[in-house]
């Protein structure tokens, strides 16, 4: 029988150790350590937190069907749309792991403005190639602002590569009308 466990030493430093703890065949303790054990443990308690960091479907309020950018290839919006409609301007924050709003409507010629908020840097990058251009990496970092100028009518999704995909985690959509 093997069980995995993880226990804090005192040492000159506080470290978490990982052992698997299993039974001889007299039935008396033996207790081996294992790097992999503590990496398979730590991952599996990561992961869990790493998707809800994410937002994941929880974070998925009120999801309906539109096309992307006019072409043939269907968007599930990641929430209710806010209509801002009528702004030249835009600004959508953010934060770790979260576009604030996450889905906006606004008229032709309407510049987004996305200022990170948060303590991770973030990128924004069309759910569909090519129907904007995409905001790299490193160029919103925490505390900068990168812009967005949509002149086309239709619907575009947008994600952050490194917190999300087109249809998990950090995303957004912006639905611009004429």
């Amino acid at each position: 029988m093997w069980v995995a466990s993880a226990r804090v030493t005192r040492r000159p430093v506080s470290i978490v150790e990982a052992s698997i703890r299993s039974r001889d065949s007299s039935g008396a303790r033996v207790r081996n350590s294992y790097a992999g054990a503590a990496l398979l443990v730590t991952w599996l308690w990561l992961s869990g937190l790493g998707l809800a960091a994410c937002g994941g479907d929880a974070a998925i309020h009120q999801s309906s069907s539109v096309t992307a950018g006019g072409d043939d290839v269907a968007t599930t919006l990641p929430g209710e749309p806010v209509d801002m409609r009528g702004q030249k301007e835009v600004t959508i924050e953010v934060t770790d792991n979260v576009f604030t709003p996450n889905t906006v409507t606004v008229d032709v010629g309407t510049t987004l403005v996305f200022v990170n908020k948060g303590r991770n840097s973030h990128n924004v990058i069309p759910s569909v190639k090519g129907t904007f251009a995409e905001v790299p990496t490193g160029k919103l970092d925490p505390g900068m602002q990168a812009r967005i100028t949509f002149e086309n009518p239709g619907t575009f999704g947008f994600y952050c590569s490194l917190h999300g995909t087109p249809t998990r985690g950090q995303r957004g959509a912006v639905i611009v009308t004429a």
